[in-house]
């Protein structure tokens, strides 16, 4: 799936054939403005929260800038089982430039064993741009996810993010897709 990225795209992981479909229609969720009154729904089958999977496309951007991205995304106010974050560098040749974030990601695992799990794979060569590490992403992304949520590498968001976006996904069974 390729897909546009300006600011932020977060997509039902069980309503991606329907992105099509979404394109075409108008669904508006508004709310006040300030933090939300929704609260995540728990699923009565599993007690759990959805598992959301954020993921990063990334080409030849400084170190700093994605970790400061990366590091937002998994400071969210959510259960840390039941997310991650999935970034892809692609095509970036210059070492300096990825190895440092490797670095990061693999720390932050072994800091943080129960949650969240920080994927990071570096591709020398892939084709299609952010397109082809968006899809080499659902390819590393885990079983269970239900949301996905799509970022710019210099991108920071706040920690309250899934908590105001994911209840959205759950009052509509008509929203696909929401930009901010």
């Amino acid at each position: 799936i390729v897909l546009p990225m300006a600011g932020i795209l977060l997509i039902l992981g069980s309503r991606l054939k329907l992105i099509r479909e979404a394109a075409t229609l108008l669904v508006k969720y508004e709310r006040p403005f300030g933090p939300s009154t929704d609260k995540v729904a728990v699923s009565e089958a599993t007690g759990d929260v959805p598992f959301v999977s954020l993921h990063v496309p990334a080409y030849s951007e400084p170190p700093d800038l994605v970790i400061e991205t990366i590091s937002s995304l998994l400071h969210q106010d959510y259960a840390p089982e039941r997310f991650e974050v999935v970034l892809v560098d692609n095509n970036t040749e210059e070492e300096s430039m990825w190895r440092p974030v490797e670095k990061w990601s693999n720390e932050w695992n072994r800091a943080h064993p129960n949650g969240p799990v920080m994927n990071f794979v570096h591709v020398p060569k892939l084709a299609g741009a952010k397109g082809g590490a968006l899809n080499r992403c659902r390819e590393i992304m885990s079983a269970k996810t239900e949301f996905v949520g799509v970022f710019d590498a210099d991108y920071v968001v706040k920690a309250n993010f899934l908590e105001d976006l994911v209840p959205a996904f759950q009052a509509s069974s008509r929203l696909a897709f929401i930009q901010t």
